[in-house]
């Protein structure tokens, strides 16, 4: 009886929040009268934080590094992968050495790679540094 009546307040509750939410989305503007970007303040804010959507940005440099810390963004999300696949691997061992002691292999592998990744960081940031005084700041 008392589960019933908790599944009835439960739906009643749901559609309450539906009916308000679908309110609200109906409520916007659809002439285009608003602008967000210059009503918002997002355009003052972003020009003088030195950011800006012209094509003086798109220099090689920029272009090069940009690419750059894309790839090594995508290694440092496969080191994490690789991190938490060597746990779980080691944790489901249960006590046999073949399979702990690949796990230690694979976490030593994941560290070993981000020791080059952050090496080549290291090394990328110099060389696009010396070319730009401003290619790895985030545009």
């Amino acid at each position: 009886m008392i589960t019933k009546l908790y599944k009835i307040l439960i739906g009643i509750f749901f559609v309450i929040f539906s009916l308000i939410s679908i309110n609200t989305v109906l409520a916007q503007t659809t002439s285009g009268s608003y602008n967000f970007i210059s009503s918002s303040g997002l355009e003052k804010t972003s020009t003088e934080a030195g950011y800006s959507d012209t094509l003086k940005s798109l220099t090689p440099a920029n272009t090069i590094s940009k690419i750059i810390r894309i790839i090594l963004q995508f290694l440092g999300v496969l080191f994490v992968g690789l991190m938490i696949y060597g746990g779980i691997v080691w944790m489901m061992a249960g006590g046999n050495e073949q399979d702990a002691e690949k796990a230690k292999n694979i976490i030593i592998a994941a560290i070993i790679g981000l020791m080059i990744v952050l090496a080549a960081y290291a090394i990328s940031y110099f060389i696009v540094n010396s070319f730009s005084s401003s290619a790895l700041q985030t545009n």
